[in-house]
């Protein structure tokens, strides 16, 4: 023990900030979000997409509906209009802590898919699905958040994150709460009109996008 503590201790002298400010471990002061569509342009011959909307953090309450509504998406809309019917080797949404985002990798797609995202979030506001859509969406949710924790993970989420096991529990307490309309309700608000996004995708040579202005390409 006493070696481990040794080895952990060094390495921690090495990395800025405060070891009483769990945040300046984890973020960047440099570090600049950029809201623009950027392709990664390299020799495959499939895509892996990705389009990111900022939120809101772990502690507010609307984030247990947003991870509901990231699980009912992947599960009801997505899986089946890119995988099923794209041919995407997997498709999903992710709700993390400020930031809402839709991927798909091995897809033989690229602009279709992007489309498909757009179209996931109409799916939601126009009221397409059930009630035993969001049940179903919630229990995958608890099963993700009540998972046994292994020795080498426990501590972890507060070290890295800040989040402590009162904040994960009032968030767990939130879950039971949410209903098809609060779903409905965080979509329209977070993920419609002109909220700020950003769009990447690796894949090869995208005609699509050599021809659009707004695309920033890098050549890998």
């Amino acid at each position: 023990m006493s070696n481990n503590q040794s080895k952990v201790e060094k390495f921690i002298e090495g990395i800025p900030g405060d070891l009483k400010s769990t945040e300046k471990y984890t973020q960047h002061g440099y570090f600049e979000p950029e809201l623009v569509k950027t392709q990664f342009e390299l020799p495959f011959s499939v895509n892996y997409m990705s389009k990111a909307v900022e939120t809101v953090p772990y502690t507010h309450e609307d984030f247990p509906i947003l991870r509901v509504l990231s699980r009912m998406m992947s599960a009801k809309y997505l899986h089946r209009e890119i995988r099923e019917k794209g041919g995407a080797y997997g498709s999903g949404a992710v709700c993390g802590s400020g930031v809402f985002s839709f991927y798909s990798y091995r897809d033989p797609n690229s602009s279709k898919t992007l489309q498909v995202f757009d179209e996931a979030v109409k799916w939601v506001v126009d009221d397409k699905f059930v009630p035993e859509d969001v049940d179903e969406a919630k229990l995958s949710v608890f099963q993700q958040t009540d998972k046994p924790i292994t020795p080498g993970s426990a501590g972890m989420t507060l070290f890295l994150s800040g989040i402590t096991d009162d904040m994960r529990q009032t968030m767990r307490d939130r879950l039971f709460q949410v209903s098809k309309q609060d779903v409905i309700n965080v979509t329209k608000k977070y993920l419609t009109g002109d909220r700020p996004a950003a769009v990447s995708f690796i894949g090869p040579e995208n005609s699509t996008v050599k021809t659009d202005d707004t695309w920033k390409v890098i050549k890998g």
